[in-house]
């Protein structure tokens, strides 16, 4: 009796692992129909099959993530694409893209640490993510950590040498730092890349005497 029990135990499981291979199947060919339905700007045919295909596997981390995009393109939405973001990024933490989108996201409901937050998993899953840096380069001067700004806009340079915005970014920085002879020598390498910025930063500095 006990080994006819074993047995049916394990066919059981062996067909429960089969029911769980045909949902996640059967959820891959939605998802896949819902991006053909993307490319071909049917947006609202796209929304139904990703739909269908969390549904049919709750665990579709490019479904749930698809749904966040298509969400946070909607102002009046931006609660349902986070939650559909946070829930992908549960299933799939190494999504850069989600991560980086939830931390925009978090930036236009004011909620600052959130999106630092969700700008620093950002930059641990890809360190040359140049606007990350930037961004997080953006918060850090507003909250007046200046130090710790110049650590993210060096970082953009790293990436992007040609980057005025925060070549002027880190003029301001250090001038903020009280570190004029260092402006002045950011200002210097602007003029010949950005005369704009450059008058910018020198505006700056002739306040500062």
């Amino acid at each position: 009796m006990r080994k006819a029990y074993i047995i049916v135990l394990a066919l059981s499981t062996f067909l429960f692992f089969i029911g769980c291979a045909d949902k996640v199947e059967k959820s891959d060919k939605q998802y896949k129909k819902g991006v053909d339905a993307l490319q071909e700007g049917k947006t609202d045919d796209a929304k139904k099959l990703f739909k269908k295909a969390i549904t049919t596997n709750p665990d579709n981390a490019r479904a749930l993530f698809q749904l966040g995009i298509i969400h946070s393109r909607i102002p009046e939405n931006i609660e349902i694409a986070i939650s559909y973001l946070k829930q992908s990024t549960d299933i799939f933490p190494k999504n850069e893209v989600a991560h980086y989108t939830l931390a925009s996201l978090y930036g236009e409901k004011g909620l600052v640490e959130y999106e630092i937050s969700e700008l620093l998993k950002t930059i641990a899953i890809n360190n040359d993510n140049d606007g990350a840096h930037y961004n997080l380069g953006v918060i850090y001067a507003q909250k007046g950590l200046y130090d710790e700004a110049l650590v993210e806009f060096n970082e953009v340079l790293r990436i992007n040498p040609k980057d005025t915005g925060a070549m002027l970014n880190t003029g301001i920085a250090y001038l903020r730092k009280g570190e004029k002879d260092k402006a002045i020598g950011v200002r210097d390498k602007l003029k010949g890349m950005n005369e704009k910025l450059a008058d910018t930063l020198t505006k700056l500095l002739d306040q500062i005497k």
